[in-house]
């Protein structure tokens, strides 16, 4: 069914920001009488903090309206609050969500309605149905990141370079990602502040700071900001930190160790923190199959070795690990940002956060990954108003750059989640080297991305050149299919 226009609704924004901070800087005057005109002049910008810095950054959206027209988002149901907040809560991020939609209806002349949707499956039936009916339903996708991309090889989505408002250089879009998901001048599928999971989901580690003095472990904050935050560093830190607490004889979840994780996509990210991908494709817009090396057979082998040493317990329960951290039963623990709150917040004893560690000093920097759950942009090729689509969507990511992300990570990360300053910094560094990765993405679960966890399963003796050479046909192919999606579009 093809959406219909709703009659005009119009919400006054609720946020006053800019309007404060510029009646804040014409309050300030000079000091004293005898200091001079020069002492008494003030660089306003310069006396900003960043994020009232960010919000003379403009989006570039020109006066345009759409007539009351409605904008329809479909949205998986985990993360619907990247989309749609239906009321003021109290909780400052979910508000400045409910603002950034206000504020999109008024100054659009649009109704955002309550966002269709669902598990991320049945949103990719709900888009199915959509474009092969050829209903214009909906205006804008936030899919599951993995399952968009295996969405995006069915043509089901414009290239976001054809689409009017969108300017990918602003500081909403990861810039990473944006070189990573174009190619040949075409992007399907795009990263965007709008979507706060985006930066919940990234990988991160937590440490029991008093467990960690306990064992003279030293200045972990120091270690990992003079580049010598290592595996190896990881390992000797937690191969003898074991302790028998029910004193059965038996190494199980009841016991401490120092180093505790599932054996999924915790797992599965050690690959991109020690920069091996697994497909690249080629400034000649070829296909690179990367994954079979040298070192990532050694990876494997070092994976193993810290995951099944005395010191740790590895779950094949995607929260056990975390529980196992959170109830004081290990040192060192995998997981998301976003744990920081979900899970951490009432933790009893001082944790920080710390980046997943180098494969070795002389790598360049820290990585981490955003999860494949997280949320990510495309607009269905059924849509008619293309113009809406992107001054809307552009405009939404403007936002929450400027407010719900700061209130995300600077209030409801920093002020409640972290413990330290320290954490802020480091914070910081994981997101600013986020991987987003290419082949991650469209692996669809056809390629060689998500094989890497399959090695720490039960401390299993899968072989690794045999599972790649098993496998090489069917996923050279995939990716000439992923590739030609982009080299025939619009042909």
């Amino acid at each position: 069914m093809n959406k219909i226009k709703r009659g005009k609704i119009r919400f006054i924004a609720l946020s006053l920001i800019l309007v404060m901070m510029l009646t804040a800087c014409a309050d300030k005057t000079g000091g004293a009488a005898d200091q001079t005109d020069a002492e008494t002049t003030i660089n306003a910008e310069d006396e900003l903090s960043d994020i009232e810095k960010r919000q003379l950054v403009s989006d570039g959206i020109p006066d345009v309206t759409f007539d009351g027209d409605e904008f329809v988002m479909l949205v998986q149901t985990m993360h619907l609050y990247d989309a749609w907040v239906s009321e003021m809560s109290g909780d400052i991020v979910e508000d400045a969500v409910y603002q950034r939609n206000a504020g999109a209806m008024e100054r659009f002349d649009i109704a955002i309605n309550e966002a269709v949707n669902a598990t991320y499956d049945i949103c990719t039936t709900y888009l199915r149905n959509s474009v092969n009916s050829g209903d214009d339903v909906y205006d804008l996708v936030l899919g599951h990141a993995v399952q968009s991309g295996a969405d995006a090889l069915n043509g089901w989505f414009l290239n976001w370079y054809d689409i009017n408002y969108m300017n990918f250089e602003q500081p909403w879009y990861p810039q990473h990602a944006v070189k990573e998901l174009t190619i040949d001048n075409k992007m399907f599928l795009a990263v965007s502040d709008m979507a706060t999971s985006a930066t919940e989901n990234t990988y991160c580690m937590f440490y029991d700071k008093v467990q960690a003095e306990s064992y003279n472990l030293g200045n972990i904050y120091e270690i990992v900001n003079n580049g010598e935050w290592t595996v190896d560093r990881l390992i000797n830190f937690t191969k003898d930190i074991y302790t028998d607490l029910d004193g059965n004889g038996t190494a199980d979840e009841n016991d401490f160790y120092g180093f505790t994780s599932n054996c999924f996509s915790n797992a599965n990210t050690y690959i991109w923190s020690f920069d091996q991908p697994v497909v690249k494709v080629t400034p000649e817009n070829e296909i690179d199959i990367t994954y079979n090396s040298e070192k990532t057979i050694a990876i494997i082998d070092k994976v193993r070795e810290l995951f099944y040493q005395t010191g740790s317990i590895i779950f094949a329960d995607h929260f056990k690990g975390y529980e196992a951290f959170r109830t004081g039963h290990a040192v060192f623990v995998n997981g998301f940002i976003g744990h920081s709150v979900s899970y951490y917040r009432d933790f009893e004893n001082d944790y920080g956060i710390i980046p997943y560690p180098k494969w070795n000093e002389e790598q360049d920097a820290y990585y981490s990954m955003a999860d494949g759950n997280f949320s990510i942009i495309a607009v269905p090729i059924t849509v008619v108003n293309t113009d809406m689509a992107g001054a809307v969507t552009h405009a939404l990511g403007a936002y929450s750059w400027k407010n719900v992300i700061p209130n995300y990570y600077d209030i409801a990360l920093k002020v409640k989640g972290t413990r330290d300053e320290e954490s802020v910094a480091i914070l910081d560094m994981i997101l600013d080297s986020r991987v987003i990765d290419f082949a991650y993405l469209y692996d669809a679960w056809k390629g060689y991305v998500f094989t890497f966890e399959q090695f720490t399963y039960e401390n299993n003796k899968l072989e690794f050149s045999s599972m790649y050479d098993s496998k090489l046909n069917s996923v050279t192919k995939h990716y000439e299919t992923v590739l030609e999606l982009f080299l025939d579009y619009g042909t």
